[in-house]
């Protein structure tokens, strides 16, 4: 029996930038909350957000927005921050997107460096089916509550879209992975007519003809020294990641597909697969027990984070049936996925 049920240290690998949260604060004083009372159980230090190099949990950041969003009473808390923030504190990467000279060359910075900002096992695709574009994102299955993020991220995106080509930027549909909220009319009118809840990812789609309007503030010259910086920091946290945070990231990120055999894991890591099993065996483990522990520890997360039923977390975690995954996690702990959920939960209440 493998004891996996505190996993924090795979949670807290996804990292956000703290000045993320720099206008936080002020934003707060809307609502006459102060933050410093909310971020500190979370072990957060509210004065962190000031700080324009340091990086925080991406976890704790959004269970730090679900919180104020529950305390505000206000379930577009998260929407209604995106449209305050400012898009300065995140440095050269916000710098650098409003400077892209087409939307094209917008979307393609926001892509190849989002992780810059945020490291969030996300997943961003641009599909280009002729007369529109489809631009679609999601995060780790591990950040199980994130709905105000997604807001957030969602306004924050959509501001830089229309900042990018001016006020002709318009969206056909806009899809979101949250609840519907109680009220979606914000969401109408900032984003679409057509507006969708409970998606299993998010999305805007918008005629592909826009993806080459120009954008008439843009400076190539500031451009192109941004996309330079963001490349040196790209290529500086690429440097520090061992191969199983690696391994366990795309495990992550590919867990509901057919390609997680280790061919193609290689593949996506760069290296051969006699080259990935050599790190692995220096790393002191191996492909098969990386993937046993990333699909317990995304297994825990879901069971004690949300209210998924077992056959939904038996589809999330990459199995075929949900009487497979019931006979994994018995291997695991020497019980039922449903037991470990009570325990999981009474352990967090105590």
């Amino acid at each position: 029996m493998v004891d996996r049920t505190d996993t924090p240290d795979f949670i807290d690998q996804y990292r956000i930038l703290a000045s993320s949260g720099r206008d936080l604060s002020d934003f707060c004083r809307e609502y006459d909350l102060e933050l410093e009372v909310f971020a500190r159980p979370l072990d957060l230090d509210s004065t962190v957000f000031e700080d324009l190099h340091e990086k925080i949990s991406f976890d704790k950041y959004c269970r730090l927005l679900e919180v104020l969003s529950t305390v505000s009473g206000d379930d577009l808390f998260g929407l209604r921050y995106g449209q305050y923030f400012n898009m300065g504190v995140l440095g050269p990467f916000g710098y650098g997107w409003g400077q892209a000279p087409t939307l094209r060359d917008a979307l393609d910075f926001g892509m190849k460096y989002a992780r810059v900002a945020v490291e969030a096992g996300q997943e961003i695709n641009l599909i280009d089916d002729g007369d529109n574009t489809i631009l679609e994102w999601t995060y780790s299955p591990l950040i199980a509550r994130r709905e105000q993020y997604v807001d957030c991220a969602a306004a924050i995106v959509f501001r830089q879209l229309q900042k990018s080509v001016g006020r002709s930027f318009q969206l056909l549909r806009a899809n979101f992975e949250r609840t519907m909220p109680r009220d979606k009319s914000l969401h109408i009118n900032m984003f679409s007519k057509s507006v969708f809840f409970n998606a299993e990812s998010n999305a805007f789609v918008f005629p592909s003809e826009m993806l080459n309007l120009g954008n008439p503030n843009a400076d190539r010259i500031l451009f192109e020294l941004m996309s330079e910086q963001c490349q040196v920091l790209v290529d500086k946290n690429a440097q520090k990641d061992d191969i199983v945070s690696l391994l366990k990231n795309d495990l992550v990120e590919h867990m509901t597909s057919n390609d997680r055999a280790i061919s193609d894991v290689a593949r996506r890591l760069g290296m051969s697969e006699r080259t990935l099993q050599r790190r692995l065996e220096n790393a002191g483990t191996s492909f098969w027990d990386v993937c046993e522990s990333t699909r317990d520890e995304l297994s825990i997360r879901l069971l004690k984070a949300t209210n998924s039923s077992l056959s939904e977390i038996a589809q999330k975690t990459g199995y075929s049936s949900q009487s497979a995954y019931t006979r994994a996690v018995k291997r695991w702990h020497g019980m039922s996925p449903g037991k470990l959920r009570k325990q999981l939960r009474s352990t967090s209440k105590s």
